[in-house]
């Protein structure tokens, strides 16, 4: 029967157990903690290896924790730059150590195809993609899955599991830490103790994301803390210190569970601890040690609590209340959408591409509803995500994960789990991360901690190193050396795209703090010089040019400025909002929100601009074509053709010859008729739009039909009961309409639900000194008079009244124009 060695042992094996027995033997399998890391020629540098274990130590606890308001996205870009920065840095020192020792060794995993497959599916889904910055970089708040983050995670998870020395004790104790401190301080914010001020000072912010997400990192947390071996120390009192830690951890963790009360929550919950509670009688089977019943008093009671909360609907309103509610795909429509991207992108769409595949192939039903101006960025679960994002190839992959996770926890059970106490709460809690795909869209944070987890798994099951002499063959020291040369470039290029996007970053937060348009679009180009691939820059920056043009149009001529000199401004700033939008499309024409900035852009410049209207109408059918259930695109067209009939309205007055004005009214005609299809579609999408629906009568009022336009405003006020402008408008209708007891009955519900409202008790007024109620007209007119003292008209009117005089009739109620 073998023996194992003691620690004694391992330092009087001869140096030939190293794998180098001469030249002929480059790869040899060796137990990793035979292998010297002594800073001799030939051997790995202990220091550089210590430093990049720190660093592997410093993701894994910053990961969970790291936010800045140095920029604008301040969540996740923090993270994902963070990853950025020690992958590279610990790469180029694995190199660094790799060419100077002449010696390339690795622990062999069982998960490091899986982890190149994510890193290949998702070039394949970068070559594919419609928005290729995008996929190398994510955008705003979807960074998790873009390419340069898949491909730190990966370079995070080899340095970990190659220069880890303690079987990942180190590591695990720091998870713990880094989880415990992220759930303290996301309940400090929950209770509304902001320990950081600015935008930080909200109840919604926690360092995971949405309150939501921290209750998904609870549920994972559970395994790990309800485990009795998860932090492994040495002395009495730090036992007691970390026993404290892990009841603390645990007690947060629930309350949030508790307080999101969400059955996806829930069942990521009974999934861990019911895994980590058979884990664990695994080791105790092995040993023939901790098999008690206490073992399963804990999570039943779990269990049942989480039933008995989702049955009797618990609902925290106290709390809930004051957070904002977290919308997101449903399941079903996100596979939907999966299904149609699949069939026209088998290669995916494109990393953290999801919201140009929720614009071509969402659903009309959501259109038809509140959400139906929202872009969503993520589908309901990751794994959509993935299908959709990534297509066939990164489906495949995930097959293949599961498979070779589930090969490995096969293995860890029948081992007893190496018979270590610390091992079944991380792989409970990494197996609830792989069932949270199903269910949830993963951050940063929940992948990184996946990526440590099987790294951790990986020290876990295998004691050999696998190492290879370079210097012993000119072809092996070749790939080396081109391995050194490759690498460093690959970090330098990100690293240098890593910091001109951190940049932008920084001058986007400050140009959107800033409510000077001059300063802020000075840093929006700032912004864009720095990033000149992401288009929401460009579509803010042609935005508040918008608005320094209105500023400067209201404005005029500056002190001792020249017409021509103001003209020349004028012009410069319609040719730059117009060459940024643009740019916008250029730069990602597959979104089609950049399609309907460049159309508002040409909106706002219809006065200005000969041919405006038409290249607006152009632009929106451009973003239809990407997003065909959008009722605002076919309300924005709509509005121009109205818009252009109002112009051609003022114009006919002037027009001496009577075929030109002819040709106008028919112009008019054409117009109104385009704006009513417009409306009609808009309205079709979304039933109830109100915007739509009052424009529509607008069109109606224009056309003469007066009836049709009051069946609007019918619906509206049906759709609205509480809003007294809607009462008012209809009010002027019904009178127009000669509906005149409709009309004091809507303008009397107008005051009633506002009674501060001037224009409504105005026309009250004027309707009752036509029906001779004089004495009605001047109790309305005495409240006018107490909101607008000063007004010269009102003065008027109530002596009138007062003195007892009727100009109505032969004076007309519509001839009197609002306050």
């Amino acid at each position: 029967m073998q023996e194992d060695l003691t620690d004694n042992d391992y330092q009087d094996l001869p140096q030939d157990n190293l794998g180098f027995v001469g030249n002929n033997d480059q790869l040899v399998g060796v137990d990793y903690e035979n292998v010297s890391t002594g800073g001799k020629t030939g051997e790995p540098s202990p220091t550089i290896r210590k430093i990049i274990r720190w660093l592997v130590y410093t993701a894994a606890f910053l990961v969970p924790l790291f936010f800045s308001s140095l920029v604008y996205d301040n969540l996740e870009f923090n993270k994902q730059i963070l990853l950025i920065v020690i992958s590279g840095i610990g790469l180029v020192l694995y190199l660094i150590d790799v060419i100077k020792s002449g010696v390339l060794s690795w622990r062999p995993s069982r998960f490091y195809l899986p982890i190149v497959g994510l890193v290949l599916a998702g070039i394949i889904s970068v070559i594919f993609s419609v928005s290729r910055f995008s996929s190398l970089f994510g955008n705003a708040s979807t960074r998790s899955f873009s390419f340069i983050s898949l491909a730190s995670l990966a370079v995070l998870f080899f340095l970990a599991t190659n220069v880890i020395e303690d079987k990942g004790k180190a590591l695990k104790n720091i998870i713990s830490v880094s989880l415990i401190l992220a759930l303290v301080y996301g309940v400090l914010q929950i209770m509304g103790i902001y320990l950081f001020k600015g935008v930080f000072a909200s109840r919604a912010f926690n360092s995971i994301n949405s309150i939501n997400a921290l209750a998904v990192l609870a549920a994972l947390s559970l395994a790990i803390f309800s485990n009795k071996g998860t932090m492994t120390v040495s002395d009495d009192w730090q036992r007691w210190a970390t026993k404290g830690l892990r009841y603390l951890g645990f007690l947060l963790a629930l309350f949030v569970i508790i307080l999101v009360n969400w059955w996806v929550v829930w069942a990521i919950s009974f999934c861990v601890i019911s895994a980590s509670v058979a884990f664990s009688s695994a080791v105790g089977t092995s040993s023939h040690k901790n098999s008690k019943m206490i073992l399963f008093a804990v999570p039943m009671a779990v269990i049942v609590l989480g039933i008995l909360l989702m049955l009797v609907h618990f609902n925290w309103t106290s709390l809930k209340s004051k957070f904002p509610v977290e919308v997101a795909p449903s399941q079903r429509t996100s596979w939907q959408i999966a299904r149609s991207s699949i069939k026209s992108k088998p290669m995916g769409i494109g990393l953290e591409n999801f919201s140009i595949a929720y614009d071509k192939w969402r659903p009309a039903a959501i259109a038809n509803s509140v959400f139906y101006q929202l872009q969503f960025t993520e589908a309901g679960s990751e794994a959509a995500n993935m299908a959709i994002e990534g297509g066939i190839p990164m489906l495949l992959v995930l097959l293949f994960l599961l498979g070779s996770y589930g090969q490995s926890l096969m293995s860890q059970i029948h081992k007893g789990f190496n018979l270590d106490k610390s091992n079944p709460g991380f792989w409970a809690a990494s197996l609830g991360i792989l069932v949270a795909i199903f269910l949830y869209p993963l951050n940063l944070t929940m992948i990184t901690l996946l990526i440590l987890f099987l790294a951790l798994h990986s020290l876990e099951m295998t004691k050999k190193v696998n190492v290879v002499n370079l210097e012993s063959n000119a072809k092996y020291s070749f790939v080396g050396s081109l391995s050194f040369i490759v690498g460093l470039v690959v970090v330098l290029v990100a690293g240098y795209f890593t910091v001109n996007n951190y940049i932008s970053n920084i001058y986007l937060a400050k140009a959107a703090a800033t409510k000077d348009h001059n300063k802020a679009v000075s840093l929006y180009v700032e912004s864009v010089n720095a990033d000149p691939n992401d288009d929401r820059i460009l579509r803010l920056l042609s935005q508040e040019v918008l608005a320094q043009l209105g500023d400067d149009l209201k404005s005029g001529l500056k002190k001792n400025e020249t017409r021509d000199v103001y003209n020349s401004r004028i012009q410069n700033e319609v040719a730059s909002a117009v060459n940024i939008s643009l740019r916008a499309t250029n730069v990602d024409p597959a979104d089609s929100n950049n399609w309907v900035n460049r159309a508002i852009v040409y909106q706002n410049l219809i006065n200005l601009v000969s041919g405006a209207d038409s290249a607006a109408i152009n632009m929106y059918n451009e973003a239809l074509s990407r997003n065909p259930n959008d009722p605002s695109s076919y309300f924005g067209i709509a509005n121009i053709y109205l818009t252009v009939s109002d112009i051609l309205r003022k114009n006919i007055t002037s027009q001496q010859n009577t075929s030109q004005a002819n040709a106008i009214k028919s112009q008019i005609n054409t117009d109104l008729s385009k704006a009513e299809q417009n409306f009609q579609k808009a309205i079709s999408l979304y039933n109830n739009f109100g915007q739509a629906l009052f424009n529509l009568a607008v069109v109606y009022d224009r056309e003469g039909r007066l009836p049709e336009a009051v069946k609007q405003f019918e619906k509206l006020q049906a759709a609205n009961p509480s809003d007294p402008s809607l009462a008012f408008q209809l009010g002027l209708l019904y009178y127009r309409n000669n509906q005149k007891d409709n009309a004091l009955a809507a303008w009397q519900r107008a005051v009633f639900l506002f009674p501060d409202y001037s224009n409504a008790r105005w026309y009250l007024s004027l309707i009752y000194e036509e029906r001779g109620d004089l004495a009605n007209a001047l109790i309305q007119v005495q409240a006018i008079q107490k909101l607008n003292p000063n007004n010269n008209l009102v003065q008027q009117r109530l002596a009138q009244l007062q003195a007892g005089k009727r100009t109505i009739p032969p004076e007309k109620v519509l001839d009197k124009k609002p306050l």
